[in-house]
């Protein structure tokens, strides 16, 4: 009787050992999907000030370049 008895009692123990690993994993596996996803939004965001900046830029040097061009067809504009 009294084997059964340990025995009940290891497997109890045994089961509530694997219940709190199961429970640190899962708080493991939060942690990283939580971290994953903080690491992509400000991927994300990077990305777009990244764009702005690059269109900005490209705006910038495109209107400099049409009011250069335009100066330089200008035929009233003494040359250079």
């Amino acid at each position: 009787m009294e084997t059964l008895v340990n025995s009940i009692h290891k497997a109890v123990v045994q089961t509530d050992i694997r219940d709190e690993l199961l429970k640190d994993a899962n708080y493991f596996i939060y942690i990283l999907l939580v971290i994953i996803g903080l690491q992509t939004v400000g991927l994300c965001f990077l990305g777009i000030t990244v764009y702005k900046q690059y269109r900005s830029n490209h705006t910038r040097n495109r209107r400099q370049l049409q009011s250069h061009e335009a100066g330089r067809q200008n035929p009233f504009l003494p040359k250079q």
